[in-house]
C-alpha cells in the first residue's frame, strides 16, 4: 500500500512540474554569422520563463532559452510575452505559449515595456543553473503608461525596503 502511495505521489508531483514549466526554443550564443538571423533553434528545454535576446541592429537571434524564476516573476509572466529594449539588443520574456521565444515568433505578439527586466539572469544556454534572481519592482507599459506592481522575496506587504 505504502508503495501505491508513493508512486501516486511521484506522479502527482511529476505531472504538476510538467503543466507549470514552458516548452520553450533553445538555441546556443550566436552573434554576427550568416545563420544567426535564419536560424530555426529546434532544440527545446523547460522552464518558467521562455526567453529570445535579439540583436538591434542585425536581423538575428543571439540566444533563445528558458529560466526558472520566482513565483512574482511567474505571475507576471503568466500568458504574457513582454519585451525591454537596451542599446545593443533585445530581451524578450514570454509564457503564452509553447515555443513563444521561436525566432519566428512575431514581435506582434510581445508587448515593449520601459522597465528592464531578468537582469539578473545569465543567458547562457545548456546550463544546469538557470534560476535567475526576481526582477525590479516596477514594470511601465509603454502603451498606456499602467504600471504593475511586483514585491522581492525579502520585501513585506508594506514594502519596507525600496530597490530604487
Amino acid at each position: 500500500m505504502k508503495e501505491w502511495l508513493t508512486i501516486i505521489i511521484w506522479l502527482i508531483t511529476s505531472m504538476t512540474q510538467t503543466t507549470v514549466s514552458v516548452k520553450c526554443a533553445e538555441c546556443d550564443f550566436l552573434a554576427h554569422t550568416s545563420i544567426s538571423g535564419i536560424r530555426t533553434c529546434p532544440q527545446n528545454c523547460y522552464g518558467d520563463v521562455c526567453f529570445i535576446v535579439v540583436n538591434n541592429y542585425y536581423n538575428e537571434t543571439l540566444v533563445s532559452g528558458c529560466v526558472n524564476v520566482d513565483m512574482d516573476t511567474q505571475t507576471f509572466f503568466r500568458d504574457h510575452a513582454y519585451c525591454y529594449k537596451r542599446n545593443w539588443y533585445t530581451v524578450c520574456g514570454c509564457t503564452n505559449s509553447d515555443r513563444c521565444n521561436s525566432p519566428q515568433a512575431p514581435f506582434s505578439m510581445f508587448t515593449f515595456v520601459t522597465s528592464p527586466f531578468l537582469e539578473d539572469c545569465q543567458f547562457m544556454t545548456k546550463q544546469a543553473d538557470r534560476d535567475c534572481n526576481p526582477f525590479q519592482l516596477n514594470i511601465t507599459l509603454k502603451e498606456n503608461k499602467s504600471e504593475t506592481k511586483l514585491l522581492f522575496r525579502e520585501q513585506t506587504e508594506e514594502g519596507e525596503r525600496s530597490n530604487m
